[in-house]
């Protein structure tokens, strides 16, 4: 009796790392993923968002078979973020995935425990959401493209493009703080050249058109758009609009 109670004992624990391993397998990985733009449909694909889904299959990640993605867009209304950053958190998933500074301020006053993944921001640091780039601390990591720095680098693109150009529009989103940043230094550049600069804010694509309007009122000769998500997935729209 005694060995044979041993053998199913061992049996038994043998299954265990095995039940485990199948127990991972089989679980639905939870993502939450909050897009500051509209999210892409059959009609209007996005590729930058289409590309984070493709990218997580080749990973062994499918969408409605081992993952799931709570999705949250704001549709281009910055004022969404919050009570959507909220809706996410509610859903408690094991990871939020995210775009830009609005959302990741959104996400921080959000949660201070679920992981939250962006794939850009201006500057972390100088908008809180790190210690430090060596340190960062938190529940927030990602990357950055430190354009906080570079407000003089883009008033020089138009210079070189157009010759003696004395007036330049600043396309921004007033709630987005680096944009701030970065007209300073866009006003930095300009003023060297005697040039002038136009800030236009815009939050929504009817700001947008506001915006385009009195460019052409003010004969401005060149434009520089912020960095934004919003804005990028308004790109095509803004050139046709020229």
């Amino acid at each position: 009796m005694r060995r044979r109670e041993f053998t199913i004992l061992l049996g038994a624990a043998a299954a265990w790392p095995l039940a485990a391993r199948a127990q991972r397998a089989n679980k639905i990985r939870q993502i939450g993923f909050l897009a500051p733009r509209p999210l892409s449909t059959p009609s209007k694909p996005d590729a930058y968002y289409d590309a984070f889904v493709q990218k997580m299959k080749d990973l062994g990640y499918i969408e409605g078979k081992n993952l799931h993605i709570e999705w949250r867009s704001a549709q281009g209304n910055y004022q969404r973020l919050s009570a959507l950053a909220a809706e996410l958190v509610n859903a408690n998933p094991e990871i939020i995935v995210t775009d830009g500074t609005p959302p990741v301020e959104a996400l921080r006053r959000a949660t201070s425990t679920i992981p939250t993944v962006t794939a850009a921001v201006g500057d972390p640091v100088k908008s809180g959401f790190a210690a430090s780039l060596a340190r960062p601390g938190g529940n927030i990591t990602g990357l950055s493209l430190i354009t906080t720095d570079l407000g003089p680098k883009y008033f020089e693109l138009p210079s070189m493009v157009v010759p003696k150009i004395s007036r330049v529009a600043f396309l921004m989103n007033p709630g987005t703080s680096v944009h701030l940043t970065i007209l300073k230094g866009v006003e930095a550049g300009a003023e060297r050249d005697g040039a002038k600069v136009l800030r236009v804010d815009a939050r929504t694509m009817d700001e947008v058109e506001q915006g385009f309007t009195l460019m052409h009122q003010e004969g401005v000769q060149a434009l520089i758009v912020a960095p934004d998500a919003f804005f990028l997935g308004q790109r095509r729209h803004a050139a046709a609009r020229r």
